[in-house]
Protein backbone atom coordinates (compact mmCIF):
# COMPACT_ATOMS: atom_id res chain seq x y z
CA UNK A 1 0.00 0.00 0.00
CA UNK A 2 0.92 3.35 -0.72
CA UNK A 3 0.92 6.19 1.35
CA UNK A 4 0.87 9.92 -0.39
CA UNK A 5 -1.14 13.01 -0.90
CA UNK A 6 -3.45 13.48 -3.53
CA UNK A 7 -3.29 16.73 -5.75
CA UNK A 8 -6.10 17.77 -3.89
CA UNK A 9 -5.06 17.06 -0.29
CA UNK A 10 -1.65 18.94 -1.22
CA UNK A 11 -3.72 22.25 -2.28
CA UNK A 12 -5.53 22.16 0.69
CA UNK A 13 -2.93 21.98 2.78
CA UNK A 14 -1.00 24.44 0.94
CA UNK A 15 -3.92 27.13 1.40
CA UNK A 16 -4.04 26.53 5.17
CA UNK A 17 0.09 27.17 5.66
CA UNK A 18 -0.89 30.22 3.40
CA UNK A 19 -3.83 31.40 5.24
CA UNK A 20 -2.25 30.67 8.37
CA UNK A 21 0.83 32.74 7.58
CA UNK A 22 -1.04 35.65 6.00
CA UNK A 23 -3.45 35.86 8.88
CA UNK A 24 -0.39 36.52 11.14
CA UNK A 25 1.14 38.81 9.06
CA UNK A 26 -1.90 40.79 8.76
CA UNK A 27 -2.81 40.71 12.31
CA UNK A 28 0.92 41.86 13.06
CA UNK A 29 0.38 44.42 10.18
CA UNK A 30 -2.97 45.66 12.14
CA UNK A 31 -1.58 45.73 15.67
CA UNK A 32 1.86 47.88 13.91
CA UNK A 33 -0.54 50.32 12.12
CA UNK A 34 -2.39 50.91 15.33
CA UNK A 35 0.62 51.39 17.28
CA UNK A 36 1.72 53.67 14.46
CA UNK A 37 -1.69 55.47 14.48
CA UNK A 38 -1.21 55.62 18.63
CA UNK A 39 1.93 57.95 18.47
CA UNK A 40 0.67 60.00 15.98
CA UNK A 41 -1.93 61.31 17.71
CA UNK A 42 -0.05 61.34 20.52
CA UNK A 43 1.97 63.03 19.14
CA UNK A 44 0.08 65.45 17.65
CA UNK A 45 -2.15 65.77 20.75
CA UNK A 46 0.94 66.73 22.53
CA UNK A 47 2.57 68.93 20.05
CA UNK A 48 -1.26 71.32 19.96
CA UNK A 49 -1.19 71.29 23.90
CA UNK A 50 2.69 72.74 23.88
CA UNK A 51 2.64 75.28 20.36
CA UNK A 52 0.41 77.39 20.96
CA UNK A 53 -0.37 81.21 20.58
CA UNK A 54 -0.66 83.13 23.40
CA UNK A 55 -2.07 87.38 24.26
CA UNK A 56 -1.41 88.52 27.65
CA UNK A 57 -1.65 92.04 29.82
CA UNK A 58 0.65 93.15 32.50
CA UNK A 59 -0.51 96.08 34.54
CA UNK A 60 1.77 97.49 37.45
CA UNK A 61 4.20 100.12 38.88
CA UNK A 62 7.32 100.98 37.71
CA UNK A 63 10.45 103.00 39.16
CA UNK A 64 12.57 105.20 37.08
CA UNK A 65 16.28 104.33 37.90
CA UNK A 66 17.76 107.45 37.08
CA UNK A 67 19.62 108.62 40.10
CA UNK A 68 17.92 111.34 41.69
CA UNK A 69 16.05 111.66 38.71
CA UNK A 70 17.69 115.04 38.63
CA UNK A 71 16.54 117.15 35.42
CA UNK A 72 18.99 120.04 36.32
CA UNK A 73 20.76 119.27 33.30
CA UNK A 74 17.90 119.06 30.86
CA UNK A 75 15.83 121.83 31.98
CA UNK A 76 19.19 124.04 31.59
CA UNK A 77 20.12 122.76 28.10
CA UNK A 78 16.31 123.55 27.38
CA UNK A 79 16.57 127.00 28.20
CA UNK A 80 19.66 127.79 26.86
CA UNK A 81 18.41 126.84 23.59
CA UNK A 82 15.57 128.84 23.99
CA UNK A 83 18.03 132.00 24.65
CA UNK A 84 17.30 131.75 28.38
CA UNK A 85 20.87 132.61 30.00
CA UNK A 86 20.49 130.80 33.00
CA UNK A 87 22.55 130.81 35.92
CA UNK A 88 21.25 128.35 38.27
CA UNK A 89 19.01 125.45 37.83
CA UNK A 90 16.43 123.17 40.61
CA UNK A 91 14.45 120.46 38.83
CA UNK A 92 13.60 117.17 39.84
CA UNK A 93 10.61 114.56 39.01
CA UNK A 94 9.52 111.84 41.32
CA UNK A 95 10.69 108.00 40.32
CA UNK A 96 7.13 106.14 40.48
CA UNK A 97 4.80 105.65 37.07
CA UNK A 98 2.00 103.74 36.69
CA UNK A 99 2.73 101.00 33.63
CA UNK A 100 1.14 98.54 31.27
CA UNK A 101 2.34 95.94 29.11
CA UNK A 102 0.26 94.40 25.75
CA UNK A 103 2.46 90.92 25.20
CA UNK A 104 1.72 88.23 22.52
CA UNK A 105 3.79 84.86 22.23
CA UNK A 106 4.51 81.67 20.39
CA UNK A 107 4.85 78.31 22.88
CA UNK A 108 7.69 75.98 21.19
CA UNK A 109 7.51 73.81 23.63
CA UNK A 110 6.32 72.90 27.29
CA UNK A 111 9.28 75.55 28.45
CA UNK A 112 10.52 77.16 25.79
CA UNK A 113 8.58 80.30 24.36
CA UNK A 114 9.33 83.53 22.12
CA UNK A 115 7.35 86.62 23.70
CA UNK A 116 6.65 90.44 21.38
CA UNK A 117 5.90 93.17 23.86
CA UNK A 118 4.37 97.00 24.06
CA UNK A 119 4.83 98.47 27.72
CA UNK A 120 3.70 101.91 28.29
CA UNK A 121 6.05 102.24 31.28
CA UNK A 122 4.21 105.76 32.04
CA UNK A 123 4.41 109.39 32.84
CA UNK A 124 5.96 111.09 36.02
CA UNK A 125 5.71 114.76 36.51
CA UNK A 126 7.80 117.41 38.10
CA UNK A 127 8.86 121.12 38.58
CA UNK A 128 11.40 123.12 37.59
CA UNK A 129 13.03 127.21 38.98
CA UNK A 130 15.61 128.75 37.24
CA UNK A 131 17.54 131.89 38.05
CA UNK A 132 18.06 134.18 35.09
CA UNK A 133 20.95 136.45 34.41
CA UNK A 134 18.95 139.14 35.36
CA UNK A 135 17.78 137.63 38.42
CA UNK A 136 14.40 137.48 37.33
CA UNK A 137 13.23 133.15 38.18
CA UNK A 138 11.73 131.52 35.58
CA UNK A 139 9.30 128.52 36.97
CA UNK A 140 7.46 125.73 35.10
CA UNK A 141 6.32 122.10 34.97
CA UNK A 142 8.48 119.06 33.77
CA UNK A 143 7.28 115.57 32.30
CA UNK A 144 8.99 112.33 31.58
CA UNK A 145 7.35 109.59 29.59
CA UNK A 146 8.57 106.03 28.51
CA UNK A 147 7.56 103.60 26.30
CA UNK A 148 9.35 100.45 24.65
CA UNK A 149 9.06 97.65 22.04
CA UNK A 150 11.13 94.83 23.64
CA UNK A 151 11.39 90.94 21.98
CA UNK A 152 12.43 88.27 24.51
CA UNK A 153 13.06 84.48 25.26
CA UNK A 154 10.68 82.77 27.76
CA UNK A 155 11.99 79.93 29.96
CA UNK A 156 9.34 78.19 31.97
CA UNK A 157 10.11 75.71 34.46
CA UNK A 158 6.93 73.70 36.05
CA UNK A 159 6.58 73.35 40.00
CA UNK A 160 3.58 71.82 40.59
CA UNK A 161 0.65 70.98 38.07
CA UNK A 162 -0.85 74.85 37.94
CA UNK A 163 2.37 76.76 38.84
CA UNK A 164 5.48 77.62 37.67
CA UNK A 165 8.36 79.86 37.40
CA UNK A 166 9.50 82.05 34.69
CA UNK A 167 12.63 83.83 33.35
CA UNK A 168 12.64 85.86 30.55
CA UNK A 169 16.03 87.41 28.84
CA UNK A 170 15.76 89.87 25.37
CA UNK A 171 16.25 92.81 24.10
CA UNK A 172 14.39 96.23 23.78
CA UNK A 173 14.21 99.40 21.90
CA UNK A 174 13.18 102.33 23.85
CA UNK A 175 11.78 106.10 23.77
CA UNK A 176 12.06 108.89 26.55
CA UNK A 177 10.19 112.01 25.81
CA UNK A 178 10.84 114.92 27.57
CA UNK A 179 8.30 118.21 28.05
CA UNK A 180 8.77 121.17 29.81
CA UNK A 181 6.59 124.43 30.37
CA UNK A 182 6.63 127.66 31.98
CA UNK A 183 6.24 131.65 31.45
CA UNK A 184 7.32 132.05 27.73
CA UNK A 185 9.08 128.40 26.59
CA UNK A 186 7.82 125.54 25.90
CA UNK A 187 10.04 122.58 24.89
CA UNK A 188 8.93 118.67 22.96
CA UNK A 189 11.97 116.59 22.81
CA UNK A 190 12.65 112.81 22.58
CA UNK A 191 15.72 110.29 22.73
CA UNK A 192 15.79 106.57 21.53
CA UNK A 193 17.93 103.63 22.60
CA UNK A 194 18.21 99.79 23.00
CA UNK A 195 19.43 97.74 26.19
CA UNK A 196 18.32 94.49 27.58
CA UNK A 197 15.06 92.90 29.07
CA UNK A 198 15.35 91.05 31.97
CA UNK A 199 12.80 89.45 34.67
CA UNK A 200 11.23 86.87 36.44
CA UNK A 201 7.74 85.97 37.12
CA UNK A 202 5.16 83.50 39.54
CA UNK A 203 2.65 81.85 37.35
CA UNK A 204 -0.56 80.07 37.85
CA UNK A 205 -3.00 78.27 35.92
CA UNK A 206 -6.24 79.29 36.60
CA UNK A 207 -8.19 77.18 33.77
CA UNK A 208 -7.48 75.47 31.01
CA UNK A 209 -6.28 78.54 28.73
CA UNK A 210 -5.97 81.00 31.66
CA UNK A 211 -3.34 81.76 33.56
CA UNK A 212 -2.44 84.53 36.37
CA UNK A 213 0.93 85.79 37.37
CA UNK A 214 3.13 88.15 39.22
CA UNK A 215 6.04 89.85 37.26
CA UNK A 216 9.25 91.72 37.71
CA UNK A 217 10.99 93.23 35.01
CA UNK A 218 14.05 95.35 34.17
CA UNK A 219 13.46 97.33 30.79
CA UNK A 220 17.63 98.11 31.26
CA UNK A 221 20.01 101.49 29.51
CA UNK A 222 16.39 103.59 29.51
CA UNK A 223 18.53 106.74 29.33
CA UNK A 224 21.53 105.21 29.34
CA UNK A 225 20.99 104.57 33.28
CA UNK A 226 19.88 101.84 35.08
CA UNK A 227 16.42 101.59 33.41
CA UNK A 228 13.06 101.20 34.66
CA UNK A 229 12.17 98.60 37.18
CA UNK A 230 8.36 97.18 36.77
CA UNK A 231 6.26 95.09 39.26
CA UNK A 232 2.87 93.88 37.63
CA UNK A 233 0.12 91.63 37.85
CA UNK A 234 -1.09 89.85 34.44
CA UNK A 235 -3.19 87.61 32.84
CA UNK A 236 -2.94 86.01 29.69
CA UNK A 237 -4.75 83.48 27.68
CA UNK A 238 -3.62 80.67 25.22
CA UNK A 239 -5.36 79.81 22.05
Amino acid sequence: MVYGYSGYGLFSRWNEYVGGEMAGYSCKLINQCRWTASCLLVFCTTATADNAYYLGLLVGSGEVEVVGHDRRPQVAEVLREQGDDVTVVAAGEPDGTNTAVVYGGYQFSRNVAVELSYADLGETKGSFSALQASTEVLEGTIASSYQALALAAVIDWPITRRWSLQGRLGAHRWRHRFELAGEGVRSDSSEQGFGLLYGFAVQCRLFDRYYIGGHWQRFDNVEQKEGVDMKALGIHYRF
